[in-house]
């Protein structure tokens, strides 16, 4: 049985000033090199905006790297240091405690992504995420959000979400039309694929109730 991938993780901020070009060449090359060069300036800037954000960019790369233990213990550090960045900061810091299976705080987490009289690019997926962590634990209220913020959902990774959830409730029935629409109207990519892969373990589960 496949279930659906995590959805896209959203490009961090680019222009950081700084420690931008740093940043950037470890996350192009992340070789041992390429971190102490940042990990040093953010040492030596630890008073300063430019050192929180050259610690920010060690902690998004460290997710991206599944390092979830050092992505977690460098955003941390940052936190409350880069308000006009709170957004980013605290999407990152609860993926990695979603990817962690620890969902506690993970929404006072994401409320800067979801606050604030500028949207955030990234409050559509702090749905997607919120969902995705309680998948396990909370089925049920993962399917309540994902419905209460629908409109606003990036497709297909809404729907493919919204069918994970369902399946995970055993309401295998409204697993296969979510897993349905995503198969139907998007034909080629890895939505597709995973609801197609989805699909045929679901019928073989439902037998003659699909």
């Amino acid at each position: 049985k496949k279930s659906a991938a995590k959805s896209a993780k959203p490009a961090a901020p680019s222009s950081l000033a700084p420690p931008a070009s740093l940043v950037r060449a470890y996350r192009d090359a992340p070789t041992p090199a390429h971190r102490n060069a940042v990990e040093s300036y953010a040492n030596a800037h630890a008073k300063d905006a430019s050192g929180a954000l050259a610690r920010l960019g060690l902690g998004i790369a460290a997710y991206q790297q599944m390092d979830y233990a050092t992505a977690l213990a460098s955003l941390k550090t940052v936190r409350d240091k880069l308000p006009k960045l709170a957004d980013y900061t605290g999407y990152y810091l609860a993926a990695t405690r979603a990817d962690l299976k620890d969902a506690a705080g993970l929404a006072e987490d994401l409320a800067p992504a979801r606050s604030g009289g500028e949207p955030s690019p990234l409050a559509a997926k702090s749905w997607l995420l919120e969902a995705r962590a309680l998948k396990t634990t909370d089925p049920a209220e993962g399917i309540r959000i994902l419905r209460e913020h629908y409109p606003a959902l990036p497709q297909p990774e809404g729907d493919l979400r919204m069918a994970d959830c369902y399946q995970a409730s055993s309401d295998l029935p409204r697993a296969a039309e979510f897993y349905q629409r995503v198969y139907y109207q998007y034909l080629t990519g890895d939505a597709a694929n995973l609801a197609a892969g989805a699909l045929v373990a679901l019928r073989d589960a439902m037998g003659a109730a699909y």
